[in-house]
């Protein structure tokens, strides 16, 4: 799948799932969730040696994530993390993981045929080439 056939899929998803995550808990999860997952990459991103240009924007990056993340925990969780995790994966995961099991059902039905197996065989580092 080609880059722009990658993010048309995602922005599909994004707009799904951000529907829902607007509509649950009080409406605040959307912009945490957002928020984290902004803040992870700009850290990333500092550490970037001089002269190296990416082929993803910082807001790219952060939607294949904040849409990877949500549909890997809820149709393919290959691993649930647990509290030994927390000091070595990112902190994004442990919210998406907690959003697909608070609110599976909500987050399901929105994403009734999205092509979700497509989603997780997007690869970061071939869209930053």
């Amino acid at each position: 799948m080609d880059k722009k056939e990658s993010f048309k899929l995602l922005n599909e998803a994004y707009w799904k799932i951000k529907d829902v995550l607007e509509c649950v808990g009080h409406g605040c999860y959307h912009n945490q969730y957002y928020s984290v997952n902004m803040k992870e990459e700009k850290e990333h991103r500092h550490y970037c040696p001089d002269g190296v240009t990416c082929g993803l924007t910082v807001g790219e990056a952060v939607k294949l994530f904040y849409v990877q993340e949500i549909v890997e925990a809820l149709f393919k969780p290959s691993y649930i993390p647990t509290v030994k995790d927390y000091l070595s994966i990112r902190q994004s995961i442990f919210f998406a993981h907690s959003l697909a099991v608070n609110y599976k059902e909500e987050l399901t039905k929105a994403l009734q045929g999205i092509n979700w197996q497509g989603i997780i065989e997007i690869d970061y580092a071939e869209l930053m080439k």
